[in-house]
């Protein structure tokens, strides 16, 4: 959870609690932990690099590296909060312009499609930081008469009703003990029938606000999650994970653009102790 405002010391220990650490300057600069939620990219932070008054403090992102720049802190300041880092490998999900191209997936990722239902494909257009770059989406985009790639969120083909399309994530192997998988979504869909779904080894997550629908801008949100047990068909060896993320339509009106926004997408191999 978020750490509020707290010593260097105790920060050092909220991390080690999760078995992680304090994130290095150099990390933080280069937005390793970035967009982890709690709203600490604007927030004042600790790091792990020591300086000759204590240890330094600076901005959680690069984004805010100049309203926030580094500075020495005392440990026994209570003013920065706490963003870790971890050792363990990490899963990232890129996408980008061959992707987009081709109308392809990352590996390791497939769609399935129910009906006529628009499949997810990479799109370009402006990602969860404001920045244009291609991301995922269950439409796609369109481009220019030019040829050059569109910078608007057009889209083309809308979904029908009463279909759904799926969104594997699949073979991620993670340490024994589980992980976490945290990723960014945006949602432009009928309220409160028309929804996003996300599922964790065939289970559904009904948490963290899921299922979502209606009108979401880009929106963080962080899964924890242990070895998989068998649900049914989706039973996968326990050395293995499947996500699925499913875009669900009713038989009955569309509002909004009828799509729904992935980016950002990273698998933990962190094992979660109880904080």
């Amino acid at each position: 959870g978020c750490s509020g405002q707290l010593t260097w010391e105790e920060a050092a220990d909220h991390c080690q609690r999760v078995d992680a650490r304090l994130c290095s300057q150099a990390e933080v600069a280069n937005n390793e932990a970035a967009g982890t939620g709690c709203g600490y990219d604007a927030a004042l932070i600790w790091t792990a690099t020591s300086c000759p008054r204590g240890f330094v403090a600076m901005g959680g992102s690069a984004a805010h590296v100049d309203l926030i720049p580094p500075r020495c802190v005392e440990p026994a300041d209570e003013t920065p909060v706490a963003r870790c880092c971890a050792d363990n490998p990490a899963l990232t999900i890129h996408f980008d312009y061959h992707q987009y191209q081709t109308l392809t997936l990352p590996h390791n990722m497939r769609e399935v499609s129910y009906g006529s239902l628009v499949g997810w494909r990479v799109v370009y257009g402006k990602n969860p930081f404001g920045e244009l770059a291609y991301y995922l989406q269950s439409g796609q985009a369109d481009r220019e008469t030019s040829g050059f790639l569109s910078t608007q969120a057009r889209y083309v083909n809308p979904p029908f009703d009463g279909q759904a399309v799926d969104l594997f994530l699949e073979h991620v192997p993670i340490a024994p003990g589980g992980g976490s998988i945290s990723f960014w979504y945006r949602v432009s869909t009928e309220e409160g029938r028309d929804r996003l779904k996300f599922y964790v080894d065939g289970a559904e997550q009904p948490k963290n606000g899921f299922p979502v629908s209606g009108e979401i801008p880009w929106t963080f949100v962080s899964f924890d999650f242990v070895a998989p047990h068998s649900h049914g068909e989706e039973m996968m060896p326990k050395v293995f994970h499947r996500f699925r993320w499913r875009y669900e339509k009713d038989d009955s009106r569309s509002e909004g653009t009828d799509v729904v926004s992935l980016d950002k997408i990273v698998v933990s191999g962190m094992i979660r102790n109880p904080a």
